[in-house]
C-alpha cells in the first residue's frame, strides 16, 4: 500500500498483496523531486496533477469487485482546429499628457487634481475652455436671427442650453432665476457679453438657434470623436427613447388630441401621454451618439429605425460592422436587408414567431440567419451581449440630466431638444478625453461643479463693472 502525498491532500494506493497477510505501508511525497522520480519507476509514469473528474465518478459507480478493478485509459485530446472568428474586443485608448490640452488653460491645481485625485471630476467651465467653439462665432445668421437675437451671442445661448442640460434644469424660467442669482454659474459659461436674457424670450431665443445648427455642431464633435479614437464603428447599435412635449393631452370620444399636431401619443409600458421618439445611433465603444433624429411617438419602432438608419447612410457616414437592434426594430425582414445591403453584419433580435431561419441562441433569444455569414451565427448571442452598455446609457438622460419632458412644442424643437443632449454627451467625453480621464468619458455627473472664487465679493465686482461698460457702450 502506497500512501501518495500531494499539493493538495493525499490518496491511498492499494496492490493486490495488501489483501492477504499484513499490509505494508510506503509514503511517496510528490512535492519533491524524489518521489516523482520514485513514483514513476514503481508506477511507470509520471503522477498527473490534474485528474478526470468524469473518470473518477465513474470509477466509484461500476467498481464493486476486485476482479472489476480497472485502470481506465483516458482518449488523446483531439486538436480543435482554430475558429475563423474573433469577438470584437475595445481598444485602449491613448492616454494624453496635460501639455497637450490642458497646459495653459486650466490652473496648476486643476491640472494636478486631475492627474493625482480620482475623486476630482472637473468644473463645468473646462467644458467650455478645452473645446472648440469656433463654429458659432462663424455661423452666419439669417436676417431673422440677427433681429432677434440683437447683442445676444448665438454661441452663449448654445453654452446655457449645454449648462442646464448638464446640470438638470427642466424648465426655463427656474434655470433663468438660477443664471441671474448666481453669478459663480455664469462665469463658468465664459460669456461674450456677461447677461442673461429675462425668462419671457429665454425660449423665443434658444428655438431661434435652429436644430440644423446643433446638428452640424454634433457633426464635428463626432470628427473629434474618430480623431482621438473615442469610436471605432465596429458594432452600431439603435434604441429609442420617449421624451414628452410641453404640452396638454386631452382624449374625447375616444380620439387623443393635444395642443402639439406633430407629437404623438406613446402607450407602452409606464410611459404614456404626447411626444417623440429620440432615435440615435450609437457606436458601442463608449456608448457615444454619432447620429440622431426625432419621430413622432405613435410611430412604430421598425419604421423609426428604417428611417433613421436611410439618412444615416445617405448623408456619407461610416459603415460599421455589425448592427444590432432589440426586437421592436429589428424584426423586420425589410431592416435585416436594408443593413445587409448597406454591407454591415444585422444581429437584430428576433421573435419567436417569426420564420423561416430563426434560431434560438439561448432561452427567449431568437435571431434570424437570412443574412447572416455562416462562420458568424454560432456568436450571434455574443456579439449581441455586447450592447449591453449601450442599453443603460439613456438612464443618465433622465436620471442626470431629467431629459423626460421638452420646455416646449414641435418637431424642430424636439430635434434641437435632443441635439442639446447629444452635444452634452459628447462634449463631457471629449474634456475627459483631454485631461487624462478616460473613467470620467461615460460619467454624466463629470463636469457639473461650479468653480467657487475665493473672494464672494470678486464675481459681484466683476459682474458690476462689466454692466457699466455694456451700458456705456449701448449709449453710445
Amino acid at each position: 500500500m502506497y500512501i501518495i502525498i500531494r499539493k493538495k491532500g493525499f490518496f491511498i494506493q492499494q496492490q493486490i498483496t495488501d489483501y492477504f497477510g499484513i499490509p505494508s505501508f510506503k509514503i511517496i511525497d510528490l512535492r519533491e523531486k524524489s518521489g516523482q522520480i520514485l513514483y514513476a519507476q514503481i508506477f511507470g509514469s509520471k503522477q498527473r496533477i490534474k485528474t478526470n473528474k468524469e473518470n473518477k465518478e465513474s470509477l466509484k459507480r461500476i467498481q464493486k469487485r476486485l476482479d472489476e478493478f480497472f485502470r481506465p485509459i483516458s482518449n488523446p485530446k483531439t486538436r480543435r482546429t482554430p475558429s475563423m472568428f474573433k469577438l470584437p474586443y475595445r481598444k485602449n485608448v491613448r492616454v494624453v499628457g496635460p501639455a497637450e490640452f490642458m497646459e495653459g488653460k486650466l490652473t496648476w491645481a486643476e491640472i494636478e487634481a486631475f492627474k493625482n485625485f480620482q475623486t476630482s471630476n472637473g468644473y463645468l467651465k473646462d467644458l467650455f475652455i478645452l473645446n472648440d467653439f469656433q463654429f458659432w462665432n462663424n455661423l452666419e445668421l439669417t436676417e431673422k436671427q440677427e433681429k432677434l437675437f440683437g447683442r445676444f451671442f448665438i454661441g452663449d445661448l448654445v453654452k446655457l442650453e449645454i449648462g442646464r442640460c448638464k446640470l438638470g434644469y427642466t424648465n426655463f424660467n427656474t434655470w433663468v432665476q438660477e443664471l441671474q442669482s448666481n453669478y459663480n454659474l455664469l462665469l463658468a459659461f465664459n460669456l461674450e457679453y456677461e447677461r442673461v436674457p429675462d425668462a419671457r424670450n429665454y425660449g423665443r431665443l434658444v428655438s431661434s438657434v435652429g436644430a440644423e445648427n446643433v446638428r452640424a455642431f454634433h457633426g464635428l464633435l463626432v470628427k473629434e470623436f474618430e480623431r482621438y479614437e473615442l469610436i471605432d464603428y465596429q458594432i452600431g447599435v439603435w434604441d429609442g427613447r420617449f421624451f414628452m412635449s410641453n404640452c396638454g393631452e386631452h382624449k374625447q370620444k375616444k380620439i387623443a388630441t393635444s395642443s402639439d399636431p406633430e407629437s404623438g401619443i406613446y402607450m407602452k409600458g409606464k410611459y404614456k401621454g404626447p411626444g417623440y421618439i429620440e432615435s440615435p445611433i450609437m457606436d458601442w465603444k463608449f456608448d457615444l451618439i454619432v447620429y440622431y433624429d426625432v419621430m413622432a411617438a405613435n410611430r412604430n419602432d421598425k419604421v423609426v429605425f428604417r428611417q433613421t438608419y436611410q439618412v444615416y447612410l445617405a448623408g456619407g457616414k461610416p459603415k460599421f460592422i455589425y448592427f444590432l437592434t432589440d426586437g421592436g426594430a429589428g424584426a423586420s425582414n425589410e431592416n435585416q436587408a436594408m443593413v445587409a445591403r448597406s454591407g454591415s453584419i444585422p444581429i437584430l433580435r428576433w421573435k419567436k414567431s417569426s420564420k423561416p431561419n430563426v434560431i434560438e441562441v439561448k432561452k427567449g433569444l431568437y435571431f434570424n440567419t437570412k443574412h447572416i455569414p455562416v462562420h458568424i451565427i454560432p456568436h450571434m448571442g455574443k456579439i449581441y451581449n455586447l450592447r449591453t452598455g449601450e442599453e443603460r446609457m439613456f438612464s443618465p438622460f433622465g436620471v442626470v440630466y431629467k431629459r423626460t419632458r421638452m420646455p416646449n412644442r414641435g418637431r424642430k424643437n424636439a430635434l434641437l431638444f435632443t441635439g442639446i443632449t447629444a452635444v452634452t454627451q459628447g462634449l463631457t467625453a471629449l474634456t475627459a478625453y483631454k485631461v487624462g480621464r478616460i473613467d470620467l468619458i461615460k460619467k454624466s455627473t463629470a463636469f457639473r461643479d461650479i468653480y467657487t472664487f475665493p473672494d464672494p465679493l470678486y464675481s459681484q465686482n466683476y459682474f458690476l463693472k462689466k454692466n457699466r461698460q455694456i451700458s456705456l457702450e449701448l449709449s453710445e
